[in-house]
Order: C-alpha cells, then sequence, then structure tokens
C-alpha cells in the first residue's frame, strides 16, 4: 500500500516538476459528485483529488493509475520523500479527527502548568496567600471553563491564578468571593466588570479557527516550560 502511494506521490512530484502542476489536495468543493477519470466511480469532491486542470479523482491509487497509463515515471529517489509525505498525511488526518474539547483541555493544562510553576512560582496563593511549600497548589480559575469547557475566558492571564489545591481550590470551590476581590486589589474594578461580560471576549472558535491554531498553541507553552527547566504535562 505505501509502495503504491509513494509511487503516486513521486508522479505527483515529477507532474509538479514538469509544470503540470497537479494540486493534489482534498478539494473544498461542492458535494455534488464527480466521476472518477481512472477507474469511473463517482465520489464527493471533498473526499478525492480534484488536479489544477479539473480532473477528478478518487484516489492517490488512481492518481497513480492514471499517470502510469499517461506514461509518466517516477525516479526512485523520490520514494523515501514520498512515504515520509504519507505518513505525514495520515498524521495530519489523525489530527483532525480529535475534538476541540480534547485539544483545549491539553492546552488548559499546560497554561495551568505555566502558571502554578513559572509565572506565579514566587508568589503565594492567590487567594488565602498561604506559602507553605508542603501543601499542593493548583491554577485556579475566577470564571471556570463551563459546560463543554467553551468559556471564551478559560484562557485568559488575568483568570488564572495559583491557589492552594485543597484549602481553596477544592474546599472552597474556588473562592469565588475572595478571588473577585483579589482581581480588583491587583487589577482594578474595570477590570473584573471587563472579565465577567463575556460579550467583551472572542469565542474560542474565533480564537482558534483551526485545529492546527490550537496545536501552535500548545507547542508554543511546551517550549515555554522546557525552556524554564520542566517537563510539560502529558
Amino acid at each position: 500500500m505505501i509502495q503504491v502511494q509513494a509511487v503516486g506521490f513521486a508522479i505527483y512530484e515529477k507532474m509538479q516538476n514538469k509544470q503540470l502542476r497537479t494540486y493534489w489536495q482534498l478539494a473544498i468543493m461542492s458535494n455534488s459528485k464527480r466521476q472518477c477519470r481512472n477507474c469511473k466511480e463517482r465520489f464527493r469532491p471533498s473526499e478525492g483529488i480534484i488536479t489544477s486542470n479539473n480532473i477528478a479523482l478518487c484516489s492517490l491509487e488512481c492518481l497513480t493509475l492514471l499517470a502510469i497509463k499517461k506514461g509518466i515515471q517516477s525516479r526512485p529517489k523520490l520514494i523515501k520523500a514520498a512515504e515520509k509525505a504519507i505518513k505525514d498525511d495520515t498524521r495530519k488526518r489523525k489530527k483532525a479527527l480529535i475534538t476541540r474539547s480534547k485539544w483545549y483541555a491539553t492546552l488548559q493544562k499546560l497554561i495551568n502548568q505555566y502558571i502554578v510553576r513559572v509565572r506565579d512560582k514566587e508568589k503565594p496563593c492567590f487567594t488565602c496567600g498561604t506559602t507553605s511549600q508542603n501543601i499542593k497548589y493548583d491554577c485556579g480559575h475566577y470564571i471556570h471553563a463551563g459546560r463543554g469547557g467553551a468559556d471564551r475566558r478559560r484562557f485568559l492571564f488575568i483568570n488564572l491564578h495559583k491557589q492552594c489545591s485543597m484549602q481553596c481550590n477544592q474546599f472552597g470551590g474556588g473562592m469565588p468571593e475572595v478571588y473577585a476581590q483579589k482581581i480588583i486589589e491587583v487589577y482594578g474594578a474595570k477590570k473584573l466588570e471587563w472579565l465577567k461580560c463575556e460579550a467583551n471576549h472572542p469565542t474560542l472558535k474565533e480564537l482558534f479557527p483551526h485545529w492546527s491554531d490550537i496545536e501552535n498553541e500548545i507547542i508554543r507553552y511546551r517550549k515555554l516550560l522546557r525552556n524554564n527547566g520542566l517537563t510539560p504535562v502529558s
């Protein structure tokens, strides 16, 4: 299977070098079905390949077979590059299947770790002021992620602070009244009102239009944590 796909990619590369410019991608077009030029099966354009000269192909295998019929040969040195490209494409497809909630959960873990272990490392608990080294600390939210984790303020730094795990964040339910007062003391009353009004903030989909945007932010925080001598949470 990989060899056939690899040959297909190699053919695509050679076609591109000859400026036939086969545009190898999943086409974002209408849902009306097209007929594959090679096998004559009908398929949706979004599930196949549409070349720049509007040739419809249902799969990479059909691209390979059609190209061979036309006498286009592949070069052996392209096979390794083709296999890598196919692996990369498979990896991207798998990532595209991950739900947004899972992407957000991964990002939230990293941001929480950054707040507790880097930004607020030398600071006391935001709500009770304890500095004990013998207790666990969490990243406390004034406004929680909400049902489905879709609250648009979940990643805002003004909404995230180091809290002692047991007394304030868990048993105290996050200490919202004390938390609000501390936000006023540190940032001002206007900032608290700004934070509380959901309409002031873009939605998570506006912040991260594509799953790759969330992934880029995950990569950024992992780098920040490593630069501070920490192993990012998985």
